[in-house]
């Protein structure tokens, strides 16, 4: 899903929460949203 900018172009933006603590990140690119999944899972040993 996306939001619809002026020029007939849309903007992805993803939440991720994190269920047991409740912090809910924003990103707007899948880079970000990797990157941070990715630190996500080393801290936790995943």
């Amino acid at each position: 899903m996306g939001e619809k900018m002026g020029d007939d172009t849309y903007e992805v933006r993803m939440q991720v929460k994190r269920v047991l603590s409740g912090q809910i990140r924003y990103f707007r690119t899948w880079a970000a949203l990797i990157a941070y999944l990715q630190n996500v899972m080393q801290e936790d040993g995943s």
